[in-house]
């Protein structure tokens, strides 16, 4: 009697199967992602960290700090963003930048609105420094010294100048009274909602007043 031999279907291998067996795949953790896969560069590769953050028209400043960290990017030595993080955050934005310019994309549907601006930048060949402005911090402290960082700009003057998406808690005192006006004119409006939401936000700030 012929005995034909047991077999099953071979599973289909996954990414994740493929690093495992591979020797020249590299992870690296980033804030936001479980783990983070370069197959750029070997891990042989002498030169890997160096050459894995150089881009045509940016330059490096110093090693990845320890711990939280607040930092700045500067594009053509003018401040356009601050913000705070640990490990590789620095460096994740430009990377993210080169990895879009390697296929095709459309500009205006590139969000959030500082990687648009930022891979707008680098296109047009500017040179991006990526600068640590505070290390060695707790996720509490880095928060307060970025906020601040922010607000200063803000009370400047410069809230253009930086492609933050800064908190509504910073505004100045020019910007809370044209704030408080749009919301009461807001109040004889036509739309129902927008008249219910107005005076929800006048209640909550403590400037409505019930004229009836």
């Amino acid at each position: 009697m012929t005995t034909v031999p047991s077999w099953r279907p071979q599973r289909r291998r996954s990414w994740r199967d493929a690093a495992r067996a591979s020797s020249q795949t590299r992870w690296r953790a980033y804030p936001g992602h479980q783990r983070y896969r370069e197959y750029l560069f070997p891990q042989n590769d002498a030169n890997a960290d160096e050459a894995a953050f150089t881009f045509e028209g940016s330059r490096r400043t110093a090693a990845l700090p320890k711990r939280s960290y607040v930092y700045a990017i500067h594009v053509d030595g003018v401040l356009r963003y601050i913000g705070k993080g640990t490990n590789g955050r620095m460096r994740a934005h430009m990377k993210e930048v080169r990895q879009r310019l390697t296929r095709k994309f459309k500009l205006k549907n590139v969000s959030p609105f500082f990687q648009r601006k930022l891979t707008e930048a680098v296109m047009k060949g500017a040179v991006i420094e990526e600068i640590v402005l505070a290390d060695n911090l707790t996720t509490k402290q880095a928060y307060k010294l970025e906020y601040g960082h922010m607000e200063r700009m803000v009370y400047a003057g410069n809230r253009e100048q930086l492609w933050n998406a800064i908190p509504p808690s910073i505004y100045t005192p020019q910007e809370y009274q044209a704030y408080i006006q749009k919301l009461t004119e807001n109040l004889t409006s036509k739309d129902r909602w927008t008249r219910v939401f107005s005076r929800m936000q006048l209640i909550r700030l403590g400037r409505y007043e019930d004229k009836r």
